[in-house]
């Protein structure tokens, strides 16, 4: 988990030798610079009326250039042109031309993408730009059950949080890099955070994990005191502007710190450390211990840590796991797989009657976007066989994403949060592909930071759903998921399938249907639904699912 660094414009910088002369053996002259600027932030426009996306060449050449270039914008993820022209700009010697390209009002919301061709005495030159537009957050009511892991708490991924309507972030205040020595804490590091999320209004879930170089014993582990100490310090700091924290990150697998090989370390440590904290700040939640796979997985240690002899949940608020889909499932509703939430319904309970605050979070579950023909994922799913396979769409992405976080929602999850905010990398890394924000460097300028598809589709499940409580889930097929929420006398239904498509037919008095990046339709009485992997939201007072 690194830091990712994010840029307010959206500039993609394009350099083309289309002004090239003949075959001489000399240098052909520089051509021009072709750029698509955007002023909002991330590409990001609550309105199509406030979509303003500028073309800008710059002439290199020292004569005049006329360059022709046609446009065409897409909707995403299907791909449909929605809009398309040309438009001609003619630029001085080494100056400058602008123009405007249009976008539809009638297109509504969702994600869109430029694809611009500027074509002056030579080859062409390909150009993308991506818009989100999304309804502004609830102005009413926070989305208080879902967070997300930013690892660095900057202006700019506070912003993003803020835009979708989130306000929980988990971020990496790591004891092993922010205590190189003992009692040498980086303090301005941490109350950078603290200060950035007071302006925007967050809530820091911090990381308090990993041992430093100085505090780790010739046995290879950590005394308890040791870090119980850095979190007492932190907490009593920042006392009062902590919301909660996390004890630790997956400590599991083959190190002498594992909580499967050495469970009485992580009873001691957590004994040490709820001490500390209640001392420093009794109201900052204390949340562990992370370990990685759902507590119903084969082979999972979170019911025999949280059970007798251990009973670590008695030191915690709530106890938390991370939950992935390992071996790799298109899908989050199959049983037949480790990675199902549906098996929530069952151990959600179990794990809630164990701890000491009856809290249970998952504070990890995510997707990543691969691309199969990248040779760094073929690399990577054949020495990594079990997570394959990688060939995984944006659009896969965000309908899982949506619909791991409805049904865990649904059976008994306080809080999630998913990984990762982003924006991803260039590509090849699975790491890196988590994020639901993408970064494409250009040829010469920073990185073009914009939304993926599961960013937007979030962001109008946030609109739906933020203020509810869960009611059940309804299994009316096999391949055909109803989530029903309440908001006060207000029913709000997600409809999904599993695989393929359906036609269901609901009842409501009043209301509307949206679509799943915010469309909205109004219904009532009974009417027809074409149910598709995309969830969408039926909001208004009596749904019903009828013959």
């Amino acid at each position: 988990m690194g830091t990712r660094w994010l840029v307010l414009r959206a500039v993609l910088t394009l350099a083309s030798p289309l002004l090239a002369g003949p075959a001489t053996g000399q240098p052909p002259p520089a051509g021009f610079h072709a750029y698509l600027m955007d002023d909002a932030f991330a590409s990001i426009h609550a309105s199509p009326r406030t979509v303003a996306v500028r073309l800008q060449v710059t002439a290199l050449a020292g004569r005049p250039l006329s360059v022709t270039v046609p446009w065409v914008l897409r909707r995403l993820p299907d791909g449909k042109a929605v809009g398309q022209g040309r438009v001609r700009l003619r630029a001085p010697a080494r100056g400058e031309a602008v123009a405007r390209l249009p976008f539809p009002r009638r297109a509504g919301y969702g994600l869109f993408e430029y694809v611009v061709r500027a074509t002056a005495d030579g080859p062409t030159t390909n150009l993308e730009h991506r818009v989100t537009v999304m309804r502004a957050p609830p102005p009413d009511r926070d989305m208080e059950s879902l967070g997300l892991n930013i690892h660095v708490a900057s202006d700019n991924t506070a912003r993003l949080l803020r835009r979708m309507g989130i306000r929980w972030a988990r971020v990496d205040w790591n004891w092993g890099d922010r205590e190189p020595s003992r009692g040498n804490i980086a303090w301005d590091f941490l109350g950078g955070m603290v200060d950035v999320a007071e302006r925007h209004g967050l809530k820091l879930f911090p990381v308090l994990t990993y041992v430093p170089a100085w505090a780790r014993q010739p046995d290879g582990v950590f005394l308890p005191e040791d870090h119980a100490s850095y979190v007492g310090r932190v907490l009593s700091r920042y006392r009062g502007r902590i919301q909660a924290f996390d004890v630790w990150n997956e400590p599991e697998g083959d190190s002498p710190m594992s909580a499967t090989k050495n469970p009485a370390l992580w009873v001691a440590d957590l004994k040490a450390v709820r001490q500390a904290a209640l001392t420093a700040d009794p109201n900052c939640k204390m949340v562990g211990i992370a370990l990685s796979g759902n507590p119903g997985d084969p082979g999972s240690w979170n019911l025999p840590l949280l059970e007798p002899p251990h009973s670590i949940g008695q030191y915690l608020d709530a106890y938390d796991w991370h939950s992935y889909p390992a071996p790799r499932n298109r899908r989050p509703e199959g049983t037949e797989r480790a990675s199902s939430v549906d098996g929530l319904k069952e151990w959600a309970p179990r794990v809630r009657a164990l701890v000491a605050g009856r809290g249970v979070w998952i504070t990890e579950h995510g997707y990543t976007t691969c691309d199969p023909h990248d040779p760094r994922v073929v690399e990577l799913a054949r020495s990594w066989p079990a997570g394959a396979p990688f060939d995984v769409t944006e659009k896969q992405q965000g309908d899982y994403l949506v619909r791991q976080t409805l049904l865990e929602l649904a059976h008994g999850i306080d809080r999630v949060f998913l990984y990762q905010l982003g924006p991803d990398g260039p590509g090849g890394s699975t790491e890196d592909q988590f994020g639901i924000t993408r970064a494409r460097p250009g040829a010469s300028a920073g990185p073009d930071l914009s939304a993926k598809v599961a960013y937007p589709r979030l962001a109008a499940m946030v609109q739906e759903i933020a203020g509810t409580h869960a009611v059940r889930v309804e299994i009316p097929s096999p391949t055909v998921r109803v989530v029903r929420f309440r908001r006060g006398g207000t029913d709000v239904v997600a409809v999904w399938t599993v695989e393929g498509a359906a036609d269901l037919r609901f009842r409501m008095t009043s209301g509307y249907l949206s679509d799943p990046f915010g469309n909205r339709a109004a219904r009532q009485g009974r009417f027809a639904v074409r149910a598709t992997e995309s969830p969408v939201y039926l909001v208004g007072s009596s749904v019903s699912l009828t013959d």
